[in-house]
């Protein structure tokens, strides 16, 4: 029998914005961290859109 072992994947909150568009980059399947990198350009959008 053949064991596969997962990868622990990681904090993707705690990588600043430019570390995950690079974990993306290699990592292209990773539907996790592009959802996460998604959302911070979205929440960021919001943020300024309060101001106008």
């Amino acid at each position: 029998m053949i064991v596969i072992q997962k990868q622990k994947k990681p904090n993707f909150n705690k990588m600043t914005r430019q570390e995950l568009r690079s974990y993306i980059l290699i990592h292209r399947g990773d539907d996790d961290a592009i959802e996460v990198l998604i959302n911070r350009r979205n929440s960021h959008r919001n943020n300024f859109s309060n101001l106008l």
